[in-house]
């Protein structure tokens, strides 16, 4: 059973760009709720309409204005960023040279919800952040965003700069474009953190983001940093590239840059390749799912190729203390170029430095090179791994500071659990392929 293919991000473009332009006047309805759902959610449940770029740009006001513009919808309503909402048409914000995120900091929170009934937001553009700012214990779902950030400030994300609150909901959101940050922040490709020193993240899943990230500090591609406790990261997936800047440093994932105590990610993969070499700190860590773990990672896979100056993995940059990691594999290259002073020069097929914490029932196949502490594995372990294997062929590297080494034929051995390799594992989440396979994930 081979990896669930992710859509090459150019004909996704080009799919949504088609897609966005299917509307047309008198309104025909597209979106995912039919009409007899929509008259329910506003005239019973109380969304308020929007169908353009002036409507959404509006919804951060608490005023009685005329929403649903060109819809059997359209009536006077009372908006507010306490208010929930629905989109009905997609929309083209070409004409909002930067936009303003909708929510800042308390008391200015988004805290409603939003639903953009899977149609397309369009030509976003900004320096300041996405389309929200700081949504607390909010709802954002079924949202789709493409646009440009050139961010000349902290913490950026597509859809939400912030998701803060424990009761916050962020679900089957989509994102596609650019997001470039000059300064040391949160940068995700979707949120940018989930975390400040007084409130935690909710819950984030079946989301994707597809393109190109450059910047530094907390960077991911889903969510720069889960900093918090209590953030569950669930059935979200990547792909593109994420670049540091030269005097960046910090933690770089694939799915999420920091991913705090108490918090998990679950069922989501990343195929975004990672270059971190241009840094000139000694303090980097970059994964192909995450780059630095205080919490959990399951049922997880990441086939993006990663290079760094120090402590690179084809999963995880560096795991700390309480991180368990279980059920999950790599697939990328990953290479360690020449270290600056003080640096960690730790680089491993699945992870660089398992510093403490768990690692069991997983495996890396990536070729694995550069400086250092090198291993087809594991670069510098120092915690616990168990049950764990690696292509001692394809990584090219016979040894490992942890794992278990196997040839190319014996990792595809086609049999779960077998005598002599994969021991302890569950053949209800690993399916073991036949002799011609490595194993993959059911379900993922």
């Amino acid at each position: 059973m081979k990896p669930k293919p992710i859509l090459n991000y150019k004909e996704s473009y080009t799919m949504h760009v088609i897609n966005s332009y299917r509307f047309q006047e008198p309104w025909v309805n597209t979106g995912k709720y039919t009409y007899a759902e929509l008259v329910d959610m506003i005239g019973v449940q109380g969304y308020i309409p929007v169908a353009t770029g002036v409507e959404l740009n509006s919804i951060r006001n608490s005023v009685s204005q005329v929403m649903g513009a060109g819809t059997p919808f359209k009536a006077t309503y009372l908006t507010g960023r306490d208010k929930k909402y629905v989109q009905l048409k997609s929309i083209d914000l070409v004409s909002f040279s930067s936009w303003t995120p909708i929510g800042l900091f308390s008391p200015d929170n988004f805290v409603g919800e939003y639903d953009g009934n899977n149609l397309d937001i369009m030509n976003l553009t900004s320096t300041g952040g996405g389309l929200m700012g700081v949504s607390f214990n909010a709802k954002i779902k079924n949202t789709r965003v493409y646009g440009t950030i050139n961010a000349l400030q902290n913490n950026v994300g597509l859809i939400s700069s912030f998701l803060l609150g424990e009761d916050s909901m962020f679900e089957n959101n989509f994102g596609y474009g650019d997001i470039n940050a000059s300064t040391f922040s949160y940068i995700g490709g979707l949120i940018g953190g989930t975390y400040t020193d007084w409130y935690y993240g909710g819950i984030i899943r079946d989301s994707a983001f597809i393109g190109n990230i450059t910047g530094g500090g907390f960077v991911g591609g889903i969510v720069g940093a889960s900093r918090g406790e209590s953030c569950f990261i669930q059935r979200c997936h990547t792909l593109g590239t994420i670049t540091s800047l030269s005097a960046d440093k910090r933690f770089f994932g694939g799915i999420c840059g920091h991913h705090g105590k108490l918090s998990t990610i679950e069922g989501s993969y990343s195929a975004m390749d990672i270059n971190t070499a241009s840094s000139l700190s000694p303090y980097i860590h970059s994964g192909g799912i995450v780059g630095l773990n205080i919490g959990t990672i399951r049922r997880c896979y990441a086939t993006g190729n990663i290079t760094s100056l120090n402590n690179a993995g084809g999963l995880v940059g560096a795991s700390e203390a309480g991180s368990v990691i279980s059920d999950c594999w790599s697939s990328g290259n990953v290479h360690i170029t020449n270290n600056p002073a003080g640096a960690y020069p730790n680089c491993g097929g699945f992870i660089a430095w398992c510093y403490k914490g768990s690692i069991s029932n997983c495996y890396s196949k990536g070729l694995v090179t550069g400086l250092g502490n090198v291993g087809g594995f594991c670069g510098n372990n120092t915690g616990n791994i168990t049950n764990s294997y690696w292509d001692t062929e394809t990584s090219g590297n016979a040894t490992s500071s942890g794992g278990i080494g196997k040839t190319t034929t014996e990792m595809k051995a086609g049999l779960i659990p077998d005598t002599t390799i994969y021991v302890g594992w569950d053949n209800t989440i690993w399916d073991p392929g036949t002799v011609n396979d490595y194993p993959s994930l059911i379900g993922v």
